[in-house]
């Protein structure tokens, strides 16, 4: 806990350090500190006489102005350096204070203290934190009250940088960026997480499963099969229904293996391809293709038709294509339907069955009809079907009806949508001699099952119908039949089948409908914009252009090597290198592999500290360059108190003049960049005693990708840690083995790529607090923070302890208690209920404040499929096991299922 900063005694003087001249907001500190019984000393941060640290004896708590009159970091003198250095030994506490705008990315070099104060906390009677206020806030008492307050709770609180914006104070956290995180999960398919996402926002999408046959685990995927351009004929459609037929079901529950879903839709045109004539972007149309379920298409313009109005309903005109070429072919091209003969149609309440009417009536058939209800009977009376020509198709007793029904003789014509013993022993037995029976059930088909051969004596037909075989395979015959059905709607022979809609975003739980057969007429799933679907994003996908340059900073050997690699894999042509190290050796080997890979390789021997050598390497290719990247760096081990003024410069130089070089040149150049890279590093954000120069330049990088950002540019710090299979660090064990037993995670190179594709490819950074403005870190374990902070013999590293990784650690934490299996699962019974509750609610479709907790789950909805997939989850979630008959049980509820479970 934090003390209360009365409780603290502190020394009652404030040393109030500016450079030439006091700012005006030193009056305003000294007049409110005296308010406060504190005194106040003025100095200059380097005295004229200053030889010897006792110089700052007596300056326990510092208020530091400097940077108020001018930026000290960038170009800081030998004197001044040795000043701070001395302030820093003998001071108990210090604020230091910046005008840089740094959350408006104004000034990056005001953010150069905060990496000396990071290394510098490592002193447990040091308190240092800094304050930066907003470039428009005024320098008066206002200003002066915010700095006395915050150097006030210096002693008491953790938190070591506050920034002014917009008015009011933040302070540092890092916070999990998920979508990044499951974007990179997802690179690496170990993520199966959904969004909810409204069809408005989405790319192509088709349909996809997280648990093959399943209907609660459908998911949606991007479509890259709709990539690149529209193919000459074709035209795209914006899908806004698609029909729903057995076919489909079967797929989707896993009973019948294909990948063509959805053939019929109708939608709006969008997008006209090379030689289509007759149709045009915002036509109206209908028509049938092979999908999956996606919310656009592109088809060949001529299996397609065209509405005759545009205020036709959408779902009516998707009841039409499937149903109506289905009953065309199967009774005309197939059945060979002459006027008069007889014709049997079998479950005739369906599209098909009601299709089929229709077609064979305009063929003179005599119709005969079966149903499965007596609702569904009464149905076919009211279309005109004489009552003598209606039977059942669930009673195998109709056989002898229907064979005396048509005298002895049979039917002409059997469209066949039965299976089993009723196909054997009813259906096929009643095709009369030279008759035809046209197979549309498929079910025997994929189970090749049996059929008695005596039938084939009278000179019968055996006709299979596929109609998605037929998209495939047949187009001219589709587009035929499709400009038939075009013709007869259009010229009103046949009409909209009767409809029910639902909502894309209920796909399952219509299917679950679909599985009940009691409906009549046609299903449909409409697609409206608001409609959010469970959606899957793909992976950023990196992208490189083989007419432009790329260029990387900072060598040919480890990172940079393997990155050149990764970008000629996916498309770069033109890479250039600057680097200090001339071509041989492993760099020249690098480039020998990359020319290998079809890549143009230039090297440019200069340093990136160097605007010439800057200009050199950009132009070298004599291509624009799309992208670049800087991982150069130098390190100066040394603890802060050795350090040298040059050393802090030689330090800085490639990171901060080095990505100024880069960003000036490149803008005067006239380059539109996809993306500049900064290679930081996590020490940034973490601590390292004999670090603190080069902590301090990878915080100026950090902020500097805001400053880009902040005026529409790309740009990206990565803080990276350590890289296991690339690198020096990865050729010194002892070194990986105590930064894994300190809480930081060994990155691979294969880890940093995907990272690489996530964080620079990805369309739109992530909704909270914009996160792509900040730095992305890697290279420390949260979990592994967690166990160490949880331990009692395990020393935390100081980073561990820092306030900024306290979301980090609270994250870390619920992932470990999400990850514990049927044992985490087991939380109280009201978490237990609410977790019953939400899986019964994905199952069922429906809104989860419409689920009563406390009546019978047979009332609420949930059959025989339903069940079996909660019993599923059930087992899956907690190894408990419900029997079918207990789950349906009138007296089962919400509330007592999770009773059970939380036993």
């Amino acid at each position: 806990m934090n003390e209360p900063a009365s409780s603290i005694q502190r020394e009652q003087t404030i040393t109030v350090v500016h450079l030439s001249q006091p700012p005006k907001v030193s009056d305003h500190i000294e007049k409110l500190a005296r308010d406060l019984g504190l005194s106040v000393k003025h100095r200059s941060l380097v005295e004229a006489n200053s030889t010897s640290s006792s110089d700052w004896v007596g300056t326990g708590r510092v208020i530091v102005l400097a940077e108020l009159e001018r930026p000290i970091w960038k170009t800081i003198q030998e004197a001044e350096w040795l000043e701070f250095q001395k302030m820093m030994r003998k001071s108990d506490s210090i604020l230091w204070v910046t005008q840089g705008g740094l959350m408006a990315g104004a000034d990056p070099g005001a953010a150069l203290v905060n990496g000396f104060f990071q290394c510098l906390d490592i002193n447990p009677q040091m308190r240092v934190a800094s304050i930066d206020f907003e470039k428009s806030s005024p320098r008066d008492e206002s200003m002066a009250s915010q700095i006395l307050h915050y150097e006030n709770i210096l002693p008491t609180v953790k938190d070591k940088q506050y920034r002014q914006h917009e008015g009011k104070w933040l302070i540092s956290r890092l916070v999990p960026d998920e979508r990044l995180i499951n974007d990179f999960a997802r690179s690496e398919g170990t993520d199966q997480s959904t969004v909810m996402t409204p069809l408005k926002e989405l790319p192509p999408v088709r349909i996809s499963t997280t648990d093959a046959g399943r209907l609660s685990a459908l998911v949606f995927r991007p479509d890259e099969s709709l990539e690149g351009p529209l193919k000459p004929g074709h035209v795209g459609i914006k899908i806004k229904a698609v029909g729903m037929n057995m076919v489909e079901l079967s797929a989707l529950t896993g009973s019948y293996d294909t990948d063509d879903l959805s053939s019929e839709f109708s939608g709006l045109v969008t997008q006209i391809g090379a030689g289509v004539k007759d149709l045009f972007v915002g036509d109206r149309v209908f028509g049938m293709h092979a999908g999956k379920f996606g919310n656009f298409a592109r088809v060949p313009a001529e299996v397609c038709q065209k509405a005759v109005d545009n205020n036709e309903p959408f779902e009516k005109l998707a009841t039409l294509p499937s149903a109506y070429c289905t009953a065309f072919y199967a009774i005309v091209t197939v059945g060979r339907l002459q006027p008069g003969e007889t014709l049997l149609i079998q479950s005739a309440t369906g599209g098909f069955g009601m299709a089929a009417i229709a077609i064979a009536r305009l063929y003179g058939a005599d119709i005969y009809v079966t149903a499965g209800s007596e609702r569904k009977r009464e149905l076919l009376r009211e279309m005109g079907i004489s009552p003598d020509h209606i039977f059942s198709s669930r009673d195998f007793s109709a056989y002898a009806d229907l064979k005396a029904a048509t005298g002895g003789k049979g039917f002409d014509v059997v469209l066949n949508t039965s299976s089993g013993d009723y196909l054997h022993q009813v259906s096929w037995p009643l095709v009369a001699p030279f008759g035809r029976f046209v197979e549309l059930k498929k079910a025997d088909i994929v189970d090749n099952g049996m059929l008695s051969l005596k039938k084939f004596n009278e000179g019968v037909s055996f006709l299979a119908v596929d109609m998605h075989y037929v998209c495939e395979n047949k187009p001219v015959v589709l587009a035929s039949l499709m400009k038939t059905i075009g013709s007869l709607y259009r010229s009103r022979q046949i009409g909209f089948l009767p409809v029910k809609s639902f909502p894309i975003s209920e796909i399952g739980h219509a299917y679950g409908d679909f599985s009940r057969f009691q409906h009549t007429g046609k299903l449909v799933l409409t697609y409206d914009d608001e409609d959010r679907i469970p959606y899957i994003p793909s992976p950023s996908k990196p992208k490189f252009y083989s007419d432009a340059a790329y260029l990387i900073v900072g060598g040919l050997r480890g990172i940079g090597s393997y990155l050149s690699r990764w970008m000629a894999q996916h498309g770069a042509k033109h890479i250039v290198f600057l680097a200090r190290s001339p071509v041989e050796g492993e760099a020249q080997d690098s480039v020998d592999q990359l020319r290998l890979m079809g890549a143009t390789v230039h090297t440019v021997q200069g340093s990136v500290c160097e605007r010439a050598d800057v200009e050199r390497a950009l132009t070298a290719s004599n291509l624009p360059v799309r992208g670049i990247v800087n991982s150069a760096l130098v390190l100066r081990n040394k603890e802060f108190g050795r350090l040298t003024v040059d050393e802090v410069h030689d330090t800085f130089t490639p990171k901060v003049e080095g990505n100024i070089y880069l960003h000036e040149v490149s803008l005067e150049l006239g380059y539109d960049l996809d993306f500049f890279v900064m290679l930081s590093s996590v020490k940034s954000i973490t601590h390292a005693a004999t670090l603190s120069s080069y902590s301090a330049a990878n915080c100026y990088m950090d902020e500097f990708a805001r400053y880009r950002r902040k005026r529409g540019l790309a740009a990206t710090s990565i803080n990276l840690g350590v890289i296991g299979d690339a690198g020096f660090m990865s050729r010194n064990q002892h070194n990986m083995m105590h930064l894994n037993r300190n809480g930081h995670y060994i990155t691979l190179a294969h880890e940093l790529m995907a990272l690489f594709a996530t964080a620079l490819f990805r369309e739109e950074p992530a909704e909270a607090w914009n996160l792509l403005e900040n730095p992305v870190a890697l290279g420390t374990e949260p979990t592994k923070l967690r166990e160490l902070l949880d331990s009692e013999n395990v020393p935390v590293p100081l980073w561990g302890r820092d306030a900024r990784w306290g979301i980090i650690g609270v994250h870390a934490m619920r992932k470990h208690q999400g990850a514990g299996g049927a044992d985490g699962a087991r939380g109280s019974k009201g978490e237990v209920k609410d977790m019953v509750a939400e899986r019964l609610a994905k199952l069922l479709w429906v809104p989860i404040e419409k689920l009563k907790l406390d009546v019978s789950l047979s009332v609420l909805g949930i059959d025989s499929m339903i069940a079996s997939e909660f019993r599923h989850w059930m087992y899956q979630t907690f190894k408990k096991n419900f029997s079918m008959m207990e789950l349906l049980a009138q007296d089962m509820t919400i509330e007592k299922v999770a009773e059970f479970l939380k036993e």
